[in-house]
């Protein structure tokens, strides 16, 4: 799992999951800001039908299941889902030496052969290109949900 706020963090316009047994991507995403709550409940329906999925993210600061706690209470939705998800952060490098500096997925997927498709985008770039407003157009849109 991995979300995507506004560069002030104080809306989620972005959700992804990425499931493996299915070898498919899910993305949740709001045109605008006032689509949050939308695509939150999209969310909270996706998971409930899927109660057996385990939910992983990696940051190392827990934001998923910080920004998730916080954006499904402000709407009064229920966020039992927020507390379930285990960040790998940690125990990914408890276990394993990587031959980078930096410990972001970007440069630990690096490492491992994984090669992104959109090499200049990150967090803080998609981010920036939602700004405060969203509606993009439809091929940034398409970028920043691959």
């Amino acid at each position: 799992m991995d979300i995507e706020t506004d560069l002030n963090s104080t809306f989620i316009w972005l959700v992804g999951l990425h499931l493996e047994a299915e070898n498919r991507t899910y993305s949740f995403y709001a045109d605008t800001p006032e689509h949050e709550k939308q695509i939150l409940s999209e969310l909270i329906q996706f998971l409930t039908a899927r109660r057996d999925l385990s939910l992983l993210s990696y940051s190392g600061c827990r934001i998923e299941e910080r920004m998730l706690a916080q954006r499904l209470a402000a709407h009064g939705l229920a966020n039992e889902i927020a507390s379930s998800i285990r960040d790998l952060y940690f125990d990914i490098h408890s276990c394993f030496a990587f031959p980078t500096q930096a410990l972001t997925l970007k440069e630990v997927a690096k490492s491992c052969g994984f090669t992104w498709r959109d090499s200049g985008m990150d967090g803080f770039a998609v981010a920036a290109l939602y700004g405060r407003r969203g509606r993009l157009a439809k091929q940034r849109k398409q970028m920043v949900i691959r």
